[in-house]
């Protein structure tokens, strides 16, 4: 894995600019797992396939219960961003997220 996909996968968490101190501490409480939480929510996109996830059907498929929804669901932007996932449309009142080819190709990195 390259230099750049590295520190992407493995970064921390991110605060909107407006954040407030809960937030921002949130934000410091979570930034030694954000890395390690991307990884899984990227790998388990690249599992789903074609049919990819909502926020809330990647916090169970990565065996998280919803109480922790809003850890997970502030990953699938940050991989939309990094160009591992992309928005493909909604299920529900969900936005359906799917692994790009660089996700694929980074799961097959690691995989490997």
């Amino acid at each position: 894995m390259n230099t750049a996909a590295h520190a992407f996968l493995t970064g921390g968490g991110q605060a909107h600019r407006d954040a407030g101190e809960t937030e921002v501490a949130a934000r410091d409480r979570i930034a030694p797992k954000v890395g390690q939480l991307k990884a899984r929510v990227l790998h388990a996109l690249t599992e789903a396939g074609e049919q990819g996830l909502t926020a809330t059907e990647a916090t169970e498929a990565i065996g998280y219960t919803l109480d922790r929804l809003y850890s997970v669901a502030p990953r699938l932007p940050e991989l939309v961003r990094g160009g591992y996932a992309t928005v493909t449309g909604r299920r529900g009142d969900r936005q359906i997220y799917v692994a790009t080819a660089t996700g694929h190709a980074w799961a097959e990195q690691v995989a490997a």
